[in-house]
């Protein structure tokens, strides 16, 4: 299975710099700016993103082929400065690690073999929720790794790896929109006029967030609540399964919740 072409490979190349940048933005000296560590920090911290970067993409892929579809690499570079802007505002304490998304498209017209014959927001939602889970698995190895050894190089993979599971389920610019106009079709119009008026012809730039949240809402809520919860208390307590205890009880809570409140109840028609 090829995992990427030439053109993915550039941009994936220009990401992993960005965000080996942001990522290491803090370790340019101890007490101290000092140019040669930051210059090794960043190249390690660079291969680590490399690292979780492709082995999101890689299960993308795989999970895509299940259902006869294709993934391809795709970033912004108003993304990528904004990664950098806001990484120099807050010091390097917050990551805008949703820098790329998967355009996910259908290999075929029609999929003999499968329930629907053409790619449904469902499935696609479980295709681009599959990379973010992925770096959250990433994430929770890295910690088991770090609890024990208290080796950097886990620690740092961790921080990246939450970061980028973070970032990349939470479903950004047309979510805002939606809250304040109550509107998918309206939002999503919106957008797209803007987009074309901003960055030319090609659509705003979005994130797998979105594609998770508008193909199934409760998967969305329930990884997202999944993933801050188990960070959190991993990054604070370094209780692992502790955190990952109650990161499941938690998100299975709002999900309920979520379901309850907000999902449209089925109503059966009178005869």
């Amino acid at each position: 299975m090829k995992v990427m072409d030439r053109s993915e490979i550039k941009l994936l190349t220009i990401t992993t710099i960005v965000l080996g940048f942001c990522f290491s933005f803090r370790d340019w000296g101890i007490n101290s700016f000092n140019f040669g560590m930051g210059i090794r920090n960043f190249i390690f911290v660079s291969i680590l993103v490399a690292i979780s970067i492709i082995i999101h993409e890689i299960v993308h892929k795989k999970i895509a082929k299940r259902y006869d579809a294709i993934v391809e690499f795709k970033t912004w570079n108003s993304l990528l400065f904004t990664a950098l802007l806001i990484t120099i505002l807050t010091n390097g304490y917050v990551i805008f690690a949703a820098v790329w998304v998967v355009v996910i498209s259908s290999k075929y017209l029609f999929r003999p073999g499968h329930k629907s014959p053409h790619l449904g927001p469902w499935e696609r939602a479980k295709i681009a929720a599959s990379g973010p889970f992925t770096n959250f698995i990433l994430a929770l190895i890295s910690a088991l790794l770090y609890v024990k050894t208290g080796a950097f190089i886990w620690n740092k993979l961790m921080i990246i790896n939450f970061w980028m599971a973070g970032m990349n389920l939470f479903p950004f610019f047309r979510l805002f929109a939606i809250l304040l106009m109550g509107s998918k079709q309206l939002a999503h119009n919106i957008t797209y006029k803007l987009g074309r008026a901003v960055w030319g012809k090609e659509k705003l730039p979005y994130m797998e967030g979105e594609v998770i949240y508008f193909g199934s809402r409760l998967l969305a809520v329930f990884l997202l609540s999944l993933v801050v919860i188990t960070a959190g208390i991993i990054i604070y307590f370094n209780r692992v399964f502790t955190a990952l205890t109650i990161g499941f009880i938690g998100s299975i809570i709002i999900f309920l919740l979520m379901h309850q409140l907000f999902e449209p109840k089925t109503v059966i028609p009178a005869h």
